[in-house]
């Protein structure tokens, strides 16, 4: 065990008992979030492949192309005003 791990079992065995449930509910807490986080990751690697025919092609590059564009005039505009401000 590490001194970490030595100091947070110390900071726990200082608690009141009826904090000892509330302490376990934000373990339980914490470790089904990184399970969620986990799932969305795997679902997410294993559709890559499925939607890179949707996504990689010549209409959608061109798309992005000018979107991006669109963006960056957008922000110049903005930059502009404010730098004149």
């Amino acid at each position: 065990m590490n001194a970490a791990e030595q100091t947070l079992i110390e900071k726990i065995k200082q608690l009141a008992p009826q904090r000892l449930a509330e302490v376990e509910d934000f373990v339980d807490f914490l470790r089904a979030r990184d399970d969620e986080q986990r799932l969305t990751r795997a679902a997410t690697k294993a559709s890559e492949a499925s939607f890179a025919a949707v996504w990689d092609n010549d209409e959608d590059a061109a798309y992005d192309r000018r979107s991006s564009m669109a963006a960056t005039s957008r922000w110049r505009r903005v930059n502009a005003s404010t730098q004149g401000a």
